[in-house]
């Protein structure tokens, strides 16, 4: 059927660097410790916790963190999509 294909073509294109996208939005997590960790003066102590060492800033996380790795996908699909590249 129609609506299988499509979710199977949906589904593979999720799965397309995921993991690339994990591991970026983790980097994007602890990227937005170290600002407010700076900003603030905090130890790096109370920075090491993984993956978010601020509970006020879960908002802050997931908008950084979603458009962070958004970008890098879009960037990383348009360099590696060019000519020449393989």
């Amino acid at each position: 059927c129609k609506l299988g294909k499509k979710l199977k073509e949906a589904l593979v294109f999720l799965g397309k660097g995921s993991l690339n996208v994990m591991a970026v939005h983790c980097i994007f997590l602890k990227l937005t410790d170290y600002v407010y960790g700076v900003a603030t003066n905090n130890t790096k102590e109370v920075m090491s916790k993984f993956p978010i060492s601020f509970e006020q800033l879960r908002p802050v996380y997931v908008i950084v963190a979603v458009v962070g790795s958004g970008i890098f996908v879009l960037c990383r699909n348009k360099i590696v999509n060019r000519k020449g590249v393989n």
